[in-house]
């Protein structure tokens, strides 16, 4: 009984000791965030935005973040003057978790996948036609965003189309916002007609890149690196990725000077990321359907080299302006337990500094990546003002200039995959 009574009193002694360790320890904790608010900059550290902070994230165009459930779907559009609660009782669960097994089925042997092989190259494409889709996800979720913002039915089209951001979490991260509705000839019933689309990872991540100095042509001359990857050791098929050197060289020399690595190692990447303000990467992609954190871009001469997630996140660049990533499947997560992570290259990309990436959402196809890339550029120096609009911009126009050559409105898989994520 004395043996018993003593063990029952030791550990009631030790799980007070221990619970007034774990008080000092939170009080530690707590004081040394007041600490950190004290100084400029951080008085809001680890506090949740306010009210006003979140509707001043709108300042460059409306924000729309998705809620998607079995109980009720809604959009939450957030604008400087208020933020607003959108019902969407036409949005489904059932009706999504088809279109994204059909977006998520897209083939394409000549695309910039890491997982297809030398051999493929020759095979079939299968490219499932998703009309039906695209249109479904316009009447049910981009339409009903755009009457409620006041985007539709305006009696003259502006000069320059507003700009709209999408936090796509869920389930609508797996498909194209910015591609949905009708891509016929004449139609206006599509997002691209009305929208400049860009895609944030959540608000956060909007907030941080807004903080950052706009990209400007102006008083400076940029500094681009290209890599590139024509053959790619491991038996992966080749990319016309030369033709994409030359065209960027093109458009480019008069207001930049370029850095061209051809089937560089991983560490000389790493090092020329260190100086650049914009990055080109012409060569394969892998998005890891297992880990998202294990997505890489394929480089290397001899061996195959990966630069991973983990090596693009030890990157901090202030300065850092442009990462192009012309490869497949940089903003695609394949984990559906982990979409609302946005574990991806192209998010990676921008928590290292980039303010803006060029990634994709799927396959990117060989020649289209070509053209994309080069109506991009040039399209740089065109749209230039010093603002937060001229990447948007020129990647909408090289998108909607590729949809509109005969014979790629119903081809999605050419024109759609290209999204701009950024402020």
């Amino acid at each position: 009984m004395e043996s018993s009574f003593s063990l029952q009193t030791t550990s009631q002694q030790d799980y007070a000791t221990r619970n007034r360790r774990r008080q000092q320890l939170f009080q530690t904790l707590d004081d040394l965030r007041k600490e950190i608010r004290r100084h400029s900059r951080f008085e809001r550290f680890l506090l949740l935005p306010t009210e006003k902070e979140i509707r001043d994230l709108a300042r460059n165009g409306p924000i729309v973040c998705f809620n998607i459930s079995n109980i009720s779907s809604e959009a939450f559009l957030v604008m400087t003057t208020s933020i607003q609660a959108l019902p969407l009782p036409n949005l489904k669960v059932e009706n999504l978790q088809s279109s994204v097994k059909l977006f998520a089925s897209r083939g394409n042997p000549a695309r910039r996948d890491a997982t297809l092989c030398e051999s493929d190259r020759d095979e079939q494409s299968f490219i499932p036609d998703v009309s039906t889709e695209l249109q479904s996800l316009w009447n049910n979720a981009v339409k009903p965003v755009f009457q409620q913002l006041g985007l539709l039915g305006r009696e003259k089209a502006p000069d320059t189309l507003p700009r709209i951001f999408w936090v796509a979490g869920g389930m609508m991260a797996f498909l194209p916002l910015h591609a949905a509705g009708d891509q016929t000839e004449g139609s206006t019933e599509n997002t691209l007609s009305h929208v400049i689309s860009s895609y944030v990872p959540t608000l956060k991540t909007l907030q941080f890149v807004q903080n950052k100095t706009s990209f400007s042509l102006h008083g400076q001359r940029p500094e681009i690196l290209i890599v590139s990857m024509p053959t790619t050791p491991g038996g992966h098929k080749p990319l016309k990725v030369a033709e994409e050197v030359a065209t960027i060289n093109n458009h480019t020399r008069s207001w930049a000077s370029t850095i061209a690595l051809e089937q560089p190692s991983r560490d000389s990447v790493l090092n020329a990321l260190k100086s650049c303000s914009i990055a080109h990467f012409a060569c394969h992609g892998l998005a890891d359907s297992v880990e998202p954190a294990r997505s890489a871009l394929i480089l290397g001469r001899e061996i195959e080299e990966k630069l991973t997630l983990k090596d693009i996140d030890a990157i901090i660049r202030d300065s850092a302006q442009i990462a192009y990533l012309s490869a497949c499947s940089t903003a695609e997560i394949k984990v559906q337990d982990l979409v609302d992570k946005s574990i991806h290259l192209a998010s990676t990309f921008q928590l290292a500094g980039f303010q803006h990436v060029i990634g994709t959402l799927w396959g990117a196809d060989d020649s289209a990546a070509v053209e994309i890339a080069g109506k991009f550029y040039k399209g740089l120096l065109q749209h230039n003002k010093g603002d937060d609009t001229s990447v948007a911009q020129a990647l909408h126009d090289a998108v909607l200039c590729l949809r509109n050559e005969k014979g790629n409105r119903k081809d999605i898989s050419k024109w759609a995959p290209f999204i701009h994520l950024g402020c």
